[in-house]
């Protein structure tokens, strides 16, 4: 049976994409696709509106336009990649980029991508991952993207948003995507999992 139901400012979610609990915090963040916006819960246990992310639809630095991923920085999941507090990453889906909000006072970080091809660029970005440190090969964490118009993985560092590489295209042979909808780490932070729509199966890679 259901716990208990979190439905945000306007008293219902419209078309909720994502929901992620904060472990430094236990806030709860839930995308919610429809409103152009991420609705910050105090928690698990308290539906009170925190704040929202997010000033309304269209292109602007702190607007979003059907926002579909989700994924948290904090000391837990990304080492010291968020020393000021945790940070929500949001695929700001179609204005086609990522934007990083600071989730205790609504700081915009960062904004990552734009649209294109070039790599960097997005074509309607769904998903993100955080990588830790630990498991990149490297001193820093990764952020980790599916870029599903593009049929591709784009990787990029924490620290400054810039771009490590680029890995598949469009094709059903293995390495190839279309449409690709989302991607995870696995518990044991060393696996990726990539959901490739189009092609009815899951892709395994090393986290590395």
């Amino acid at each position: 049976r259901s716990l208990r139901s979190l439905q945000g400012p306007a008293g219902t979610l419209d078309y909720p994409a994502q929901a992620i609990v904060v472990p430094q915090t236990g806030q709860v963040l839930v995308v919610d696709s429809n409103r152009h916006t991420v609705v910050v819960f105090a928690g698990v246990d308290d539906d009170t509106v925190v704040r929202t992310l997010g000033d309304g639809r269209g292109p602007g630095p702190r607007q979003l336009s059907r926002p579909c991923g989700l994924a948290v920085l904090d000391g837990d999941v990304a080492d010291a990649a968020a020393p000021d507090g945790p940070v929500a990453v949001v695929a700001d889906t179609w204005n086609n980029r990522l934007i990083l909000w600071r989730v205790r006072d609504g700081t915009v970080v960062r904004h990552v991508g734009s649209k294109g091809t070039a790599p960097g660029q997005f074509n309607l970005p769904t998903a993100v991952t955080v990588v830790p440190a630990r498991s990149t090969g490297s001193d820093e964490a990764w952020l980790v993207v599916a870029d599903s118009r593009n049929h591709r993985v784009q990787v990029f560092r924490v620290s400054d948003g810039a771009h490590v590489r680029s890995f598949g295209s469009r094709g059903h042979g293995n390495g190839q995507f279309v449409m690709l909808t989302d991607v995870r780490l696995s518990p044991c932070d060393d696996l990726l999992f990539i959901c490739d729509r189009n092609n009815h199966r899951i892709q395994v890679y090393r986290a590395s």
